[in-house]
């Protein structure tokens, strides 16, 4: 049995709630250290996804997610 070398390295599609959730770019002010992730509308849980460390891996990040913008909070 042949198992194809290139399907497993293709791009997982990411997935979230969007009618209970939102994308938030958490950043500290101390350490400029960015966490993306989603907060939860009701309970305001924020679910970390993805350290952001500069540009490229935050559009990545919202390119994987299907994102056109992020809100960032201090």
């Amino acid at each position: 049995m042949k198992i194809p070398f290139f399907k497993s390295l293709k791009k997982k599609k990411y997935e979230f709630d969007q009618e209970n959730e939102r994308a938030v770019l958490k950043s500290s002010i101390c350490t400029k250290e960015s966490v993306a992730g989603f907060l939860d509308k009701r309970t305001g849980k924020f679910r970390e996804e993805r350290l952001i460390k500069n540009e490229k891996e935050l559009s990545d990040f919202l390119k994987d997610f299907g994102l056109s913008s992020i809100k960032r909070e201090w």
